[in-house]
């Protein structure tokens, strides 16, 4: 039961830190990032029933941020990052 225990939680830190990681790359603009966001949040529908409610938990946070960074508002700040970059480049 220990060794399993601490393999949860060892994922579940690295989860976390893989989430600030992609916030923080989505604050920059980075689509790939959001990508990776929509891709965790289906794979972890598969985890809803694990450690006694916390996949269902990091589920329905995860549903929410991916829906929330697919709405127009973020649409619009990630083209206009996407336009500013391109005009740097010129």
């Amino acid at each position: 039961i220990a060794v399993s225990l601490g393999v949860d939680v060892f994922f579940g830190v690295v989860l976390i830190v893989a989430y600030v990681i992609f916030a923080l790359f989505m604050r920059r603009g980075a689509n790939w990032a959001r990508i990776l966001l929509l891709i965790l949040t289906v794979l972890s529908v598969f985890q809803v029933t694990a450690g006694y409610g916390v996949g269902a938990a990091r589920f329905v946070v995860g549903a929410i941020a991916t829906i929330l960074i697919f709405l127009k508002p973020a649409n619009d700040f990630f083209r206009a990052v996407k336009a500013n970059r391109l005009a740097a480049r010129l």
